[in-house]
């Protein structure tokens, strides 16, 4: 029998890495303490007139700081009664070995009552799409352009799918409670916009879509106590990195890009913070357990161009077996009790649940499909063709990674 993969070999490379990366833990802790001592000394008005006269001309984008930097915010008391509601969702994209041109989004929702008298609301609501204007988005203005849902096309669609959810759950709730919806991932769909999608898909999945309903979440916050974002747990992120590197860079503008290229990569003063950390790194070193950090607000030209009223912020906070990063609407990080709210909750829900919002962890088993379900969905296709006397045909490909003959 061969093996695709020579673990042996594997093994002792993954054993090199452990060595080599444990190697350098000194140099990453003190280039850590670097960065939170540049992010002490930062000067809120000096880095703003930097990010205004740097503008265009670095490739990484700065976030906007919108309190004081450095500082850290220690956990408010969580509302004796409040609700909180977790949607998550996942799909089973098309399949182009098959006959069937389809695809489906299983949701998951869970809608937890703290207080007097507790309540768990759980479900799912797996949904098949199939018909042609579900499966493909066709510009509504005359032209006969159309678009397959398909790869990250179809997990935006998702994510549309997610938040009307969750906009659907806050409307029926009739209480005056206070009440918080979390979401799994960003809430920046950066995916989509990036990927250079002609304006119609955007007009009608990020503008009609997403952000439709945000805007939805938005008014029904004027009447009731209402607060939502999104978790991402382990972020990867840099923004906080590299306003850092901005802010330390002694020159002006116009003098720092001819000296830098000048100069080795080793002498360049803004490595004085290392472009090879994390985010999540600084705030491990700096936030004492259940602070979180100032507000951020996005480094994103895209969402400034797109977002309109619903622009995006972000915090960091320890809720003690992570660094995680919150996103919130600017309607949330305006409001200093939204914001409150918001960072109680979410420590609560990480104590209740294991170190990750219970909401979510529960939102998820409901919405997750496994391997098993997957091979099950293909097969009851492929049986209820045959039922049919629809002759179920795939590619030979697919037939063979079913039928392997060595």
């Amino acid at each position: 029998m061969i093996l695709a993969l020579d673990l042996a070999k594997t093994a002792l490379q993954i054993d090199s890495m452990t060595l080599a990366i444990d190697g350098r833990s000194d140099q990453v802790l003190e280039r850590v303490i670097n960065a939170v001592s540049a992010m002490k000394r930062l000067d809120p008005q000096v880095y703003a007139k930097k990010t205004q006269d740097s503008e265009g001309m670095f490739k990484w984008g700065t976030p906007v700081i919108l309190e004081e930097p450095g500082k850290t915010f220690p956990p408010p008391k969580v509302p004796v009664e409040h609700k909180v509601i977790g949607v998550d969702g996942s799909h089973i994209d098309v399949d182009r070995h098959i006959p069937a041109h389809c695809y489906l989004i299983n949701t998951g929702l869970v809608s937890l009552n703290y207080g007097p008298t507790p309540s768990v609301v759980m479900r799912n609501d797996p949904s098949l799409y199939f018909e042609s204007e579900e499966t493909f988005i066709t510009d509504l203005h005359g032209s006969t352009d159309s678009m397959k849902i398909t790869g990250s096309l179809l997990g935006a669609v998702r994510t549309v799918k997610e938040i009307d959810i969750l906009r659907d759950a806050i409307t029926d709730g009739n209480d005056d409670i206070p009440v918080v919806g979390l979401m799994d991932g960003t809430l920046i769909m950066l995916d989509l916009i990036r990927a250079g999608f002609p304006d119609y898909v955007l007009k009608q999945v990020l503008q009609g879509g997403f952000l439709s309903a945000m805007s939805d979440i938005r008014d029904l916050s004027k009447d009731k106590p209402l607060a939502i974002g999104s978790y991402i747990s382990l972020p990867g992120t840099s923004e906080v990195v590299d306003a850092l590197r901005l802010s330390v860079c002694p020159y002006t503008v116009s003098d720092c890009a001819s000296h830098c290229a000048s100069v080795s990569a080793s002498h360049r003063p803004c490595d004085e913070v290392s472009h090879e950390i994390l985010d999540r790194q600084i705030f491990e070193h700096h936030l004492p357990h259940g602070h979180r950090s100032p507000i951020f607000g996005s480094s994103s030209r895209m969402v400034e161009k797109f977002y309109g009223g619903n622009l995006v912020g972000f915090f960091y906070v320890n809720v003690g077996e992570e660094i995680a990063r919150i996103e919130v609407p600017e309607w949330v990080y305006t409001d200093k009790e939204k914001i409150d709210l918001i960072h109680a909750v979410i420590l609560n829900q990480c104590m209740l649940g294991p170190g990750y919002p219970t909401a979510l962890m529960e939102a998820h088993e409901q919405a997750v499909i496994s391997t098993s379900d997957r091979l099950f969905f293909l097969n009851s296709i492929e049986g209820a063709f045959e039922s049919q006397g629809v002759k179920f045909y795939t590619s030979q490909k697919n037939r063979s990674k079913r039928l392997r003959w060595l």
